[in-house]
């Protein structure tokens, strides 16, 4: 969330309280961190609900998926979570689960993943591969420069184009 963003969220849990439940998986939270933060800090009380999950990397995935059903989301942040699930079912491809083509080699499988994850949001597989290559960059500015420079360039802050983020 921007800054402002949660701010208003703030404001809107001490006005009404924590109206959503935290979602948790094995007392980990899976989705509420900003309500969460929130809360412990002025006291307010929430409810959980837990949900059940196979693995870490179908946690993932739901957390994933999540970020990229919120409304508010820009284009560039919509491109990288596009990019984090691609990365994320093609790594569990090789694992061998629903996501792999039997008897297929490692580009069928990764053409498969790409062809599923472009009819799901409604976009071209070679656009699924470029988020995935905007994605990785986009983690290499943060690991290298910071979170916060992340932040920028996926809010709109920072006004840099796709292509150049990934060069």
């Amino acid at each position: 969330l921007s800054a402002e963003q949660f701010a208003e969220l703030e404001q809107d849990i001490l006005d009404k309280g924590c109206r959503e439940p935290l979602v948790v998986w094995n007392n980990l939270i899976v989705d509420g961190h900003h309500r969460f933060k929130i809360c412990m800090k002025h006291g307010v009380l929430f409810d959980t609900v837990e949900y059940e999950f196979e693995s870490r990397d179908d946690v993932i995935d739901y957390m994933i998926v999540n970020q990229l059903m919120r409304r508010n989301q820009t284009e560039k942040q919509v491109e990288y979570w596009r990019g984090k699930l691609y990365e994320q079912r093609k790594q569990r491809g090789f694992r061998g689960n629903q996501y792999t083509k039997s008897g297929s080699g490692q580009n069928d499988h990764n053409q498969k993943t790409a062809e599923r994850i472009a009819r799901e949001y409604g976009v071209t597989e070679q656009t699924i591969r470029r988020d995935a290559d905007f994605a990785k960059a986009i983690d290499t500015i943060a690991k290298d420069a910071g979170e916060e420079l992340k932040h920028q360039i996926l809010s709109g802050e920072l006004p840099v184009t796709k292509k150049d983020v990934v060069k």
